[in-house]
Formats: structure tokens, C-alpha cells, sequence
């Protein structure tokens, strides 16, 4: 089985550096604010590992898929697949593929939308 990272989380002080964290974590930033990641609720976190494992599940199948339909397409029609297999590839990396990151997009930012991580001095 896939071994996968918990996401990390990103946090932007109000100095502008950007720092990447894991749940839990705490950091303190050079202008002297200190964040902690273990403020962010768990169910919250737990509901985007959730979504990233869909995600991530939801590309292997169609990828699975469309590997499977351009298999048989050379095995069986090899003269087809000279048109269909570069249409196939197109339709992925083009249509199937960014519609599937918009809606990963979409669902970690509606999840994110209440989160504010307060600095402490």
C-alpha cells in the first residue's frame, strides 16, 4: 500500500514569511510571533486527510481506467490507437485532471475558511 504524508499546513506570518507544519506543530518565526498548529480543530484536520485519501483514490481509478481502455485499444485495435491514444492522454491532462484538482481545491478551502491561528508573543 501507498504510504502518504499527513498534509502539512502553511502559515504566513503577518511579516510575510511562509512556514510549512505538520498537525501539532509549533513555530516560532524570526520576528518573535510563535504559531501552533494543535489549535486547528481535529475533526477539521482529520476531514481534509479524508479528502486528500478520495483525491488521491479518485486519480488512480480514472488513471487506471484510461490506461486500461488505451491497453486494449493497442492490443486489439493497434491502428486506432495511433488517434486514440493521444486523444485519451489529451482529454486526461487537459479536461479530467484540473477538474479533479478544482474539486480538491475547492473542498480544502471550504474546510480551511474558519481557520485563523492567533500569534503569541
Amino acid at each position: 500500500m501507498l504510504r502518504q504524508d499527513p498534509p502539512k499546513i502553511t502559515i504566513t506570518c503577518d511579516c510575510g514569511e511562509v512556514h510549512r507544519l505538520a498537525y501539532g506543530d509549533e513555530v516560532a518565526c524570526r520576528c518573535g510571533r510563535r504559531y501552533d498548529t494543535s489549535a486547528i480543530p481535529a475533526e477539521d484536520y482529520a476531514a481534509i486527510r479524508a479528502t486528500r485519501r478520495r483525491f488521491r483514490l479518485l486519480q488512480g481509478a480514472f488513471a487506471v481506467a484510461l490506461g486500461g481502455l488505451m491497453l486494449a485499444t493497442l492490443l486489439l485495435r493497434p491502428r486506432a490507437a495511433v488517434i486514440l491514444v493521444p486523444l485519451v492522454l489529451m482529454v486526461w491532462f487537459v479536461y479530467l485532471r484540473p477538474l479533479l484538482r478544482r474539486w480538491y481545491r475547492r473542498q480544502v478551502a471550504e474546510l480551511t475558511l474558519r481557520w485563523t491561528l492567533e500569534a503569541k508573543a
